[in-house]
């Protein structure tokens, strides 16, 4: 894989600076395990990938109320379809004409 347009880094550490290389000139690498990226700067700048990161904070007060309305059917969240990442241009065609729900491609 290589030449992708966004890489989305869960791990950090050298894997954030690994990103580098399958991330195409000018696309971006997100990190979302802050502070996790050793060395993520000079690589990304080195091959003119841009980056950042994203912060996440949990929030028990929200994640209690999500929790209590799914236990009380509130709230349904259905699972995503999935499709190979070959079929990539139909799952994008489908879901632009509503036929498909959000969709994981798989490798």
């Amino acid at each position: 894989i290589h030449d992708v347009d966004v890489v989305i880094d869960l791990i950090g550490g050298e894997f954030a600076v690994r990103a580098v290389s399958l991330t195409k000139q000018d696309g971006i690498v997100v990190g979302v395990p802050s502070g996790q990226q050793q060395g993520l700067d000079e690589a990304a700048t080195q091959a003119g990938v841009r980056w950042t990161n994203v912060i996440v904070e949990p929030d028990h007060v929200a994640l209690e109320y999500v929790a209590e309305l799914i236990e009380n059917g509130e709230l349904h969240v259905p699972a995503p379809a999935t499709a190979p990442l070959e079929d990539v241009v139909e799952v994008h065609r489908q879901m632009d004409e509503g036929h498909l729900p959000k969709t994981v491609l798989t490798m």
